[in-house]
């Protein structure tokens, strides 16, 4: 079984499941309830669509840290659920490299993070149409795919976080509480100057911000990324390490 194989087979099991719909609904349901919060308290010449966006954006990923919560309980879902229930252990009866497991269980929830991610960037968009765009839209549209892109990434790391928590436990509720704590300490690390250059989450909010430059310094963007990237691929190599010692099959 290679990995196109298994990548196909956990997006589709990805997709079978309730919690993922579920998710969603909630993210488009927040949307609507932060435009209907506006509609009520902000006139047409007091707001424009690209508020819409950019609200919608902070709201989902620094507020209620609603994308990150998804990726997370979604992680925990593929991987702990799956060693509490003994799912998992008729996969590796398989000729199957456990790395590749590991690797099509990120890239599934990868595609599952730009399906919520994008949706809501859709459904803000459309909301955003009841004050206005103005001049200037087409243009912004690259750069806000790439904003939403970023967090996806950021997310990932909180993913490949999960897959090493859960080579540990298979305790879903503990599980997903040493995660969430784990993105909380970042996000408390970034405000010291000292150490904030080191953490994935400060580099997500800082390519986000070069983003909405007009003038992009693209070596902090690459930089930036290279942090974000480095973060996920050390989690999923140490992941990847952890399930080859643990006896999955037993």
């Amino acid at each position: 079984m290679n990995l196109l194989n298994l990548l196909k087979f956990e997006i589709k099991k990805l997709f079978k499941q309730k919690i993922a719909y579920i998710a969603l609904t909630l993210a488009i349901l927040l949307s609507i309830i932060h435009f209907l919060l506006n509609f009520v308290n902000r006139p047409a010449d007091a707001y424009s669509g690209f508020n819409v966006l950019l609200d919608n954006l902070q709201i989902h990923t620094v507020v209620l840290f609603t994308l990150p919560i998804i990726a997370i309980l979604m992680a925990v879902w593929s991987v702990s659920e799956e060693f509490s229930t003994g799912t998992i252990r008729t996969l590796m009866t398989k000729p199957v490299k456990r790395e590749n497991i590991i690797v099509s269980k990120l890239l599934a929830l990868l595609l599952y993070m730009c399906f919520v991610s994008y949706t809501i960037m859709g459904v803000s968009f459309l909301l955003g149409l009841r004050w206005g765009y103005g001049e200037g839209v087409i243009s912004f549209v690259p750069s806000l795919l790439l904003m939403y892109f970023e967090y996806i990434l950021g997310t990932m790391v909180l993913v490949a976080f999960t897959f090493v928590v859960a080579s540990f436990s298979t305790n879903t509720v503990v599980t997903a509480l040493i995660s969430l704590g784990f993105h909380r300490v970042f996000l408390v690390l970034e405000f010291f100057t000292q150490v904030q250059k080191f953490t994935f989450s400060y580099h997500v909010s800082n390519s986000v911000q070069l983003l909405m430059a007009r003038s992009i310094d693209f070596r902090q963007a690459y930089q930036s990324l290279a942090v974000v990237l480095i973060y996920i691929l050390a989690f999923l190599l140490l992941a990847s390490t952890l399930w080859d010692r643990k006896d999955i099959t037993t």
